[in-house]
């Protein structure tokens, strides 16, 4: 019974001498994450704990330090397309994107990103609040609290801050709301002048 035993523990610790992986570099811990060391193998990045666990795969391109785009995040980049991982180790989105701007940048908890030269927003779960279809995209509060200006087509219009696009893109020229009546914006279409409300409808006309 006793060498039965003895064996068993003598297999457990092959077993874990056997498995331990091996790293063609370990960054010191505390660089990226205070708990985790970058470990990397084969041209490729990922992390491994104090205990040596590894919590991410050396999959990656690249990865950078977390929190420099947002709490808990850090970006990830492969086959030069960008997502993000969290603190957990867990890839929350996927590295489809060209470009991700950090959150913040245009709004409280999104980020903006970029995907075949159109601009979108998503959020720290890798939800797309605001599909990647739009050419531009200018800050929220601009023209008016809440909303952004967007551009499709060389057309303007506007979204809300839930991404909703609350003014379709159809015209060739917007001002800021207030000039004339606090919820009132003047717009161009073909040569001729409107106001229009928070709400897109047209109010007056200019002749």
């Amino acid at each position: 019974m006793k060498k039965a035993i003895i064996s068993l523990i003598m297999l457990c610790i092959s077993m874990t001498f056997f498995s331990q992986k091996s790293y063609d570099k370990v960054d010191a811990f505390g660089i990226y994450n205070d708990a985790w060391a970058k470990v990397t193998l084969n041209q490729k990045y990922g992390f491994i704990d104090s205990k040596g666990y590894e919590v991410v795969k050396p999959i990656y391109d690249e990865i950078g330090v977390f929190g420099s785009y947002g709490d808990n995040l850090a970006l990830v980049r492969l086959n030069n397309k960008l997502g993000f991982i969290d603190n957990t180790g867990k890839e929350v989105v996927k590295p489809i994107y060209d470009n991700i701007w950090a959150f913040g940048s245009y709004r409280d908890n999104l980020a903006l990103v970029k995907l075949n030269n159109k601009l979108g927003f998503i959020d720290n779960t890798g939800k797309e609040i605001v599909k990647p279809v739009y050419d531009n995209i200018g800050a929220f509060g601009s023209y008016r609290d809440n909303l952004a200006l967007v551009k499709l087509n060389d057309k303007l219009g506007f979204i809300d801050n839930t991404g909703k696009e609350v003014v379709k893109p159809l015209y060739d020229k917007i001002e800021a709301f207030g000039a004339v009546h606090d919820n009132w914006a003047q717009v161009k279409l073909n040569g001729k002048t409107f106001f229009i409300n928070e709400n897109g409808k047209e109010i007056v006309e200019i002749k």
